[in-house]
């Protein structure tokens, strides 16, 4: 019999199969033979063990689904970069850490200019210029976490019920109002 191996998102959620033996990787799962045959959309890994969750009822997924669907589009939105002056700045963890820690350089020596790799390229920045994109991405943040909010409170009062849904209302609060 082939072995089926699976990888899991930080949420539980299924995001992969493959066939034979890859447990090398950190993320990946083997499956039992009666859990090979569930549908992936139905395995989730709780507590470091493979479940299985019943289905919801057509287009309408179940409540701890969608607000973890929409925790893991807000990390995706977050971590995916903000322009700021016409400049094109990463946000992954990394990145934060790196403008915080030119932050940090410039406020200790403001005569000091350092160079900086945006992805746009490179750019010289003095203390006013990493102020501002050190503001813009705290905003950047901060208006990330309050779309999740709005959205995690319209999920739990019933009034989202798919995938879909949630989608256009991140997207509708990051451009500004809800849809």
């Amino acid at each position: 019999m082939q072995k089926i191996t699976v990888t899991f998102d930080n949420v539980g959620r299924c995001t992969g199969k493959y066939s034979g033996n890859i447990t090398a990787r950190p993320d990946a799962v083997q499956l039992t033979p009666e859990q090979a045959a569930v549908p992936l959309g139905l395995l989730r890994l709780v507590g470091g063990e493979v479940i299985v969750v019943e289905p919801a009822p057509p287009g309408k997924e179940a409540v701890a689904d969608l607000l973890s669907y929409a925790a893991t589009k807000r990390w995706q939105i977050e971590t995916g970069g903000t322009e700021v002056g016409g400049l094109r700045i990463a946000t992954d963890d990394r990145s934060k850490a790196l403008i915080d820690g030119a932050k940090t350089f410039l406020d200790e020596h403001p005569a000091e200019a350092v160079d900086f790799k945006a992805e746009s390229g490179w750019v010289t920045v003095d203390l006013p210029t990493i102020q501002v994109i050190f503001d813009a991405l705290g905003a950047h943040i901060q208006k990330c976490f309050a779309a999740e909010k709005a959205v995690g409170l319209r999920i739990q009062s019933g009034e989202l019920t798919t995938f879909e849904a949630v989608d256009a209302a991140l997207q509708a609060e990051m451009n500004g109002g809800a849809a």
